[in-house]
């Protein structure tokens, strides 16, 4: 991708960032600006959470590695990692990316939520734009390509 953010998908197919955020998409919240998101705090930490069990994510049994992941950021000890939260007029999401351990320039979209029936609005596919956008602003020399891996549970 010489020098640009890429985006890839779970079936390793490669996307160049712009692509689609550039084409008129039902599916792009073009009404939703930046300024809506900010970085999680300590004080968003049980509605991030919540999120993730309301969307069945996880079992409440399960949540460990989420809440190491979600503690890390929080008291800073996982450098580079971002918690995104927002709560839009038209609904309230989270994303949580970072570095991919071991990779060249590589980052992972790890978590990516919407409060279920806000479902199929184009609010993650708004936040993951800005996701794009804010890994490119840092430069090729820092941000490669953003992978998202997606799981679903049985049902």
């Amino acid at each position: 991708m010489d020098g640009e953010l890429g985006t890839q998908n779970n079936d390793c197919s490669a996307v160049r960032c712009g692509e689609t955020a550039d084409v008129e998409s039902p599916f792009i919240r073009t009404d939703v600006v930046a300024s809506t998101v900010r970085a999680a705090s300590a004080a968003d930490a049980g509605a991030i959470r919540g999120l993730a069990l309301d969307n069945g994510m996880f079992e409440r049994e399960d949540m460990g590695g989420f809440d190491e992941m979600l503690g890390g950021y929080l008291d800073g000890s996982l450098e580079d990692n971002a918690w995104w939260w927002s709560t839009m007029r038209t609904g309230t999401l989270r994303a949580y990316y970072a570095p991919e351990p071991f990779a060249d320039r590589m980052w992972n979209l790890y978590f990516l939520a919407v409060r279920p029936g806000q479902h199929r609005a184009g609010l993650g596919s708004t936040l993951v734009a800005q996701v794009e956008d804010a890994l490119r602003s840092r430069g090729a020399a820092v941000a490669r390509v953003l992978i998202a891996e997606t799981s679903s549970l049985d049902g």
